[in-house]
């Protein structure tokens, strides 16, 4: 199966969460666009109330299989409807991260996504309560407005999305790594995330509110969401939050509202 890999990276801001570096490795003409810098915030996400409903998109819902020309208006039609939203939703931010291509989990008629937590006893610093932050981080998404679910399963082998830990990362400053493999239709296969269990040159142990934090935001990076610029995100690089956000709602069903694959159109 030919298939790109989407390299998503997080790490401490400010003795905190910090900024996520983004690489994806695909056909040369995809070159990838680093997200912006963006500066840290002291203050959680309030509870927000639920995003409004999308509406259905008739006609559209499915890759067209028509002619060259209602394929371009399809694409013309789903990008009005991306724009419509505006400031509600950052889904252009995975636009401009993977040349045009939504990138999602294919439809799974109310299959939920399965997560295997892969222990490792050897890690020096380990302890069982690691299993329980990154669970607390998976479940911050249930009753997610995409109606995506999860199911946690023993085997990493069979697990559409696979966790595991390492002491610290190669780059210290970094606490947790996403990588996604999708089709070049735009569907997701699979997704592997790495997360540091310290952080620094002088290897700091991550409190259990970061372990948790940073957990939530790769899962959401696993699940197909790029980054937000607005702080108050979830998926903003340096987030506080430690669960989604009315935006992160909205920019999640509006993901699975569309089709997987290609939006680009061909400039006049």
């Amino acid at each position: 199966m030919n298939s790109r890999p989407l390299l998503i990276v997080v790490g401490l801001f400010a003795a905190l969460v910090g900024f996520d570096a983004l690489r994806r490795h695909g056909p040369p003409a995809s070159a990838p666009v680093a997200p912006p810098p963006a500066a840290p915030h002291s203050g959680g996400s309030a509870a927000a109330p639920p995003p409004r409903q999308l509406g259905p998109l008739p006609g559209i819902d499915a890759p067209s299989g028509g002619t060259p020309t209602l394929d371009l208006l399809a694409r013309l039609a789903i990008r009005r409807r991306i724009a419509r939203e505006g400031e509600a939703v950052y889904l252009d931010s995975l636009l401009a991260n993977t040349d045009s291509m939504v990138v999602r989990w294919a439809d799974r008629s109310g299959a939920p996504l399965t997560v295997a937590f892969v222990r490792d006893t050897s890690l020096t610093g380990w302890s069982e309560s690691i299993l329980d932050d990154a669970r607390a981080g998976m479940h911050s998404w249930d009753g997610n407005s995409a109606g995506l679910g999860f199911r946690e399963v023993t085997s990493p082998d069979s697990a559409d999305i696979r966790v595991r830990w390492v002491v610290a990362l190669p780059d210290s400053t970094r606490v947790g790594v996403t990588n996604l493999n999708w089709s070049p239709d735009g569907e997701i296969h699979g997704a592997d995330i790495t997360l540091a269990l310290q952080e620094g040159a002088h290897h700091t142990d991550l409190p259990v509110s970061v372990r948790q934090r940073v957990a939530a935001h790769e899962l959401g990076h696993a699940i197909g969401l790029p980054h937000s610029g607005r702080r108050d995100d979830l998926m903003f690089p340096g987030t506080l939050a430690s669960s989604p956000s009315r935006r992160d709602q909205a920019t999640l069903q509006l993901l699975y509202a569309v089709p997987t694959g290609s939006l680009h159109v061909p400039q006049q």
